[in-house]
């Protein structure tokens, strides 16, 4: 009979929504508390409906940073805190709170604006009236949330660099108001204290000592820096100085932490630095800044998990697989869990070379412990391998058939956030905590 899986990942489940719905009360009881402290002062609804805007971008803009604190979050005496804040959600987290500040200035600009219109002031003197920092700022946050929400949508760069615009956006924030600066004064430290810790302690040279483009993808092999440990599941910060000092991207470690002294990457071939990285010789030197914990970390923690990749999101996954081989060659037993299963869905059987091999290794030694669906999109003319089928994927069918075998599992999910959707809802369903890792 199976029995039921105590994994802290529907512990998390359970603190993150209990965490939004926190949220969302604090901001509308801070919109309620500052709008009727107003209301009795003007008889226009939107003097208060200014003010209450106002509180509430106070009090996001002291919320915005505290996630983004990567080597915190990522320190082990901090499991506590991620339990508060699971990794898996901290940029979610980011972003939402971002929306807020966009979404309260948007009604923060707009009550002024009828506050303008209201006093039937002329052109020339609503120019005079509005502050050069308000109309300043406007800008700057309109660009700076597009850059935001076209990331998937444009090349990188564009992301990368109009993110930099956050840095004028709190200067003009405290000429605008100086309150804004006790607002934001321990937060910011907090994260540049973050930021100073990572480019003094984590921030190493290496240097590149094997690379090759593998049909889309590029395996990439680098020296490791000393001290440089890691858990499975985690991550790092490349930056090729040779490519651009500024950008740096993140990419999943995939060997295992005892493989010595290097650190393995397979990076998708995606956008204008990657194409240049691919070309690199051996012998550039790589900054490397990190390692950084991610929501996989939490595989080790589970007996029963279910993973579901799509495309390069198998990554995050690969160092926890090439664990699990390393510590039963080295000791014939298995780390804590009891069985893992893997779907890992590419458009060809090309695409899965990388990872393949180690795939049907474990497959085959581990005894049933392990079990793996690899789904392409198309047959290509080469037979198919024996873990490779050509299917479509019913989630409510695959975990309902599931879900009696597997009771208590946990579903780790990396890929698009379409398919993300689907996978969450057919697992809550099913009665699976889902964790997700940001693609």
């Amino acid at each position: 009979m199976p029995t039921a899986n105590p994994t802290p990942a529907i512990a998390i489940n359970h603190v993150q929504t209990r965490l939004l719905w926190a949220y969302v009360l604090v901001n509308l009881l801070t919109f309620a508390l500052r709008y009727h402290q107003y209301s009795d002062t003007s008889s226009l609804i939107w003097v208060p409906l200014a003010r209450a805007s106002a509180a509430c971008i106070y009090l996001n803009f002291g919320l915005l940073l505290l996630p983004m604190l990567r080597m915190t979050l990522s320190w082990r005496r901090f499991d506590a805190l991620r339990q508060i804040l699971p990794l898996s959600k901290a940029m979610a987290a980011h972003m939402l709170v971002g929306n807020a500040i966009v979404l309260f200035s948007a009604i923060h600009v707009g009550a002024y604006a009828a506050i303008y219109l209201a006093a039937n002031l002329r052109l020339e003197q609503i120019a005079f009236a509005v502050p050069v920092s308000g109309l300043a700022l406007t800008v700057l946050i309109v660009l700076l949330a597009a850059g935001a929400w076209l990331r998937t949508r444009l090349p990188f760069e564009v992301f990368f660099y109009s993110h930099f615009l956050a840095v004028p956006v709190f200067v003009l924030c405290i000429i605008h108001t100086r309150l804004f600066l006790a607002v934001m004064l321990v937060p910011a430290i907090a994260y540049l204290m973050d930021r100073l810790f990572r480019l003094l302690w984590s921030t190493q040279a290496a240097k590149i000592e094997h690379i090759a483009v593998q049909g889309r993808d590029i395996s990439l092999v680098i020296h490791r820096p000393a001290q440089f440990t890691y858990q499975a599941g985690d991550f790092a910060f490349l930056c090729v100085p040779g490519l651009s000092r500024m950008q740096w991207h993140p990419f999943s470690l995939i060997n295992s932490p005892d493989a010595g002294g290097s650190l393995a990457f397979r990076i998708r071939r995606c956008g204008n630095w990657t194409e240049k990285l691919g070309g690199l010789p051996i012998g550039t030197r790589v900054l490397v800044d990190g390692p950084f914990a991610s929501p996989c970390r939490d595989l080790h923690e589970c007996r029963s998990a279910i993973i579901v990749a799509a495309g390069i999101g198998i990554t995050p996954f690969a160092s926890f697989l090439a664990e699990i081989e390393s510590n039963y060659k080295g000791t014939g037993e298995l780390l804590a869990f009891e069985r893992l299963h893997l779907y890992w869905f590419e458009r060809d059987q090309a695409s899965q070379a990388g990872f393949y091999p180690l795939i049907e290794r474990l497959e085959r030694s581990l005894g049933g412990a392990l079990t793996a669906n690899l789904i392409v999109a198309a047959q290509a003319q080469e037979p198919l391998k024996r873990l490779v089928s050509v299917r479509t994927v019913q989630w409510d069918e695959e975990f309902g058939r599931l879900r009696e075998q597997w009771l208590g599992a946990t579903v780790f999910f990396c890929g698009p956030k379409p398919l993300s959707n689907i996978v969450r809802a057919s697992s809550e369903r099913a009665g699976f905590a889902f964790v997700t890792e940001s693609f």
